[in-house]
């Protein structure tokens, strides 16, 4: 007999799947072509300029599966030059290879849009003076007009309209300078030539090559230390203003200096300070100490002041590829980790 006091409630919850098809595709192609002139004159034996056009186009469809997208097709045009002397002081020297500029820009063009179909135009530049001062850069432009009625851009072409090639949207700045003590030479290679050690430094006892280091860090970075080199000096100033929309600019600027030295050949301290110019304050300034525990490395940081006024304690396998193995202990005002 059935129970009709029994008043449970079964319900069944599904989860619908979709599956999606993709179609992707892509095209490049690059030359190099190069321009020497040869004065002969104050030890300058040529100029050479190189030039490195790219030109890529890709191609994605989505072919089936739900909420089908519109097809995306992008091609992108990237140009770089590279400017360089040579110079020979006499008969008796090898002559003397000396980069003094790279420049660079490129854009895109996106098919698929139905307007703005021009990406920004980036620019970028680096040189050195010597061999201490290194100054790199870079700028943006939008090829159109910002119409403030609606307060965007519209598709109307800058050149055309008011006869500009477009709107400064960024731009930025960056000065450095480092000094250093001459680095120690270990025993085994001492007597080896520069550039069989540089070659030889590429390479592991275990035949991989190092992990390649970022071109960018943040001011929490911090680089090995290198106890072969008693001191190290390092200072920067870096500037950068952005307006993509040109009713407001945000800009940033501020000046970095560390310095590092040896105690004995198996401690380093460093310290690490920096300034905003903006704000008009001083930023996570830093004390570094570092010991080499032959295969091991321990570092102890101290921020005195700060959003991560606090310590930190790290302790990690010396050799590249395994520097992912590490031990860390962390106070600060966020928390304990």
């Amino acid at each position: 007999m059935r129970d009709r006091t029994d008043s449970t409630i079964t319900m069944q919850t599904t989860n619908p799947q979709s599956i999606a098809g993709n179609l992707s595709t892509g095209i490049s192609a690059s030359t190099r072509f190069y321009g020497i002139f040869q004065p002969g004159a104050f030890g300058i034996t040529a100029f050479r300029h190189t030039v490195n056009p790219t030109l890529g186009l890709t191609y994605s469809k989505q072919v089936y599966g739900e909420n089908m997208r519109k097809y995306s097709m992008l091609g992108s045009f990237n140009m770089s030059n590279n400017f360089e002397m040579k110079v020979q002081s006499s008969d008796t020297v090898d002559a003397q290879k000396i980069q003094l500029m790279n420049v660079g820009m490129g854009f895109s063009y996106d098919f698929a849009k139905d307007s703005l179909n021009f990406s920004e135009v980036s620019l970028s530049y680096r040189t050195d003076i010597g061999q201490y001062l290194g100054i790199s850069g870079g700028a943006s432009y939008n090829l159109y007009e910002f119409d403030r009625t609606v307060n965007r851009r519209v598709n109307r072409y800058l050149l055309s309209e008011h006869g500009k090639f477009g709107d400064l949207t960024s731009v930025s700045l960056s000065l450095s300078t480092s000094f250093r003590g001459e680095k120690k030479q270990a025993p085994a290679t001492q007597g080896v030539p520069a550039n069989v050690q540089a070659e030889q430094a590429g390479v592991s006892s275990t035949g991989l090559t190092p992990p390649v280091r970022q071109s960018y860090q943040t001011i929490y970075d911090r680089e090995e230390a290198d106890f072969s080199i008693p001191w190290n000096l390092t200072l920067s100033f870096t500037f950068s203003q952005s307006q993509a929309d040109p009713r407001f600019k945000f800009r940033s600027s501020s000046a970095n200096a560390s310095l590092s030295f040896n105690l004995t050949e198996l401690w380093q301290i460093g310290t690490f300070a920096s300034y905003d110019f903006v704000n008009k304050k001083h930023f996570v300034p830093s004390v570094d100490v570092t010991r080499d525990l032959h295969c091991w490395t321990m570092r102890f940081t101290w921020y005195p002041m700060g959003i991560r006024e606090g310590y930190k304690l790290e302790l990690r396998v010396k050799a590249p590829q395994l520097q992912d193995i590490k031990v860390t202990k962390q106070n600060a005002q966020r928390g304990i980790y």
